[in-house]
């Protein structure tokens, strides 16, 4: 009985598996040459750790110039956390939330160099070679296809100015989301658009709406997960070239700069006689949860898989708040997260032992 419960128990995970789609954008490039780096990313446990927390920004001003009407609270229903968002009216249907990672770090947490988040030029300059990537569930008793538009929220606007996606351009639009199931996502940001406006506090704007038949009086709901921006090694001179020739690159405050902008900051990385921008830019891939660049086993993201990592397994398989990396986490390589299998890999690594 106990085997016919395990091999039922495998076919139901292998269909859940294979049921998530991965569709992206035909310009997308999806395999890329070289090692891709998060720069950014949205991660609900550095939001709260608290399910069902509130996510949406809190700044009055901003509200009432974006007018993001709709809830947002940090879910940890699913093995993966993820953003759950209900829209309100915001031109088609829209909602803000807060990531997490801000121009000085992930939580307010100095980590990395993150402070490009707060310089437009920066950000206008690495445009072509950033991806951005993401899981969507969009919920619908109809089954239609759903339509996303996503922006960052612009810090300092106007109260007048109506339109996040007029005022800063476009992360990313996608058509065709199919209902009721987990999409992932991977395409060439949009347009960012000319402008003062930063990005500083990282929060992001959403609107959601049906292909046909919207009922603008509905609300929607959907998640969010791994969301990121990366770019790839293989940009790596192409965005040092970028970066080189913005006017006083090498004093972007909290970015090349010191916190005042005044100097150099004397940690960033260095190559040869000048500034390394590219690997300034992808030290954050170091702390994020949603690189792929850890070992297996690696879940607590320290460059090594060890005892720790173990610990922290097991404090994750009883509380999924407790952040592990994601990819690592997979450690019997099946793309399953099932935490008895993972663990028991697990600890045949750390005894040295072939999987």
């Amino acid at each position: 009985m106990k085997k016919l419960i395990s091999v039922l128990l495998s076919i139901t995970l292998a269909v859940l598996c294979f049921s998530s789609l991965v569709l992206s954008a035909d310009t997308a490039e999806t395999v890329q040459d070289g090692r891709s780096y998060v720069i950014w990313d949205a991660d609900p446990t550095k939001v709260s750790t608290e399910d069902g927390a509130n996510a949406k920004p809190n700044v009055e001003s901003w509200e009432e110039a974006l007018r993001p009407s709709g809830t947002a609270v940090v879910d940890y229903s699913e093995n993966v956390p993820s953003f759950k968002l209900t829209t309100g009216f915001y031109y088609n249907k829209g909602v803000s939330f807060r990531s997490g990672t801000t121009m000085y770090g992930q939580n307010n947490t100095p980590i990395a160099f993150t402070g490009w988040m707060n310089h437009r030029d920066v950000f206008k300059a690495i445009e072509p070679y950033v991806s951005i990537s993401y899981d969507i569930y969009v919920e619908d008793e109809q089954n239609r296809n759903a339509h996303i538009k996503m922006t960052a929220m612009p810090n300092g606007v106007e109260a007048y100015v109506k339109d996040a996606f007029q005022r800063f351009g476009t992360l990313d639009d996608f058509d065709g989301i199919p209902a009721n199931q987990w999409v992932s996502r991977t395409a060439k940001i949009g347009s960012i658009n000319d402008g003062n406006e930063n990005w500083s506090e990282g929060f992001i704007v959403v609107s959601l709406e049906w292909f046909s038949g919207c009922d603008e009086a509905a609300d929607m709901t959907f998640k969010i997960r791994n969301l990121r921006l990366t770019v790839n090694e293989s940009d790596r001179d192409a965005i040092n070239a970028a970066l080189a020739g913005i006017d006083g690159i090498d004093t972007k405050n909290w970015f090349t700069g010191t916190y005042d902008g005044s100097v150099t900051d004397w940690r960033f990385p260095t190559a040869g006689d000048g500034l390394d921008y590219f690997a300034g830019l992808t030290a954050f891939d170091e702390s994020s949860f949603y690189s792929v660049n850890r070992e297996t086993g690696d879940l607590n993201s320290d460059g090594s898989t060890d005892i720790l990592d173990l610990v922290r397994f097991k404090k994750y398989a009883a509380d999924s708040t407790v952040g592990v990396n994601y990819a690592a986490r997979d450690c019997d390589g099946n793309n399953l997260y099932s935490s008895a299998s993972d663990l028991a890999a697990l600890k045949k690594i750390l005894l040295g032992c072939t999987l």
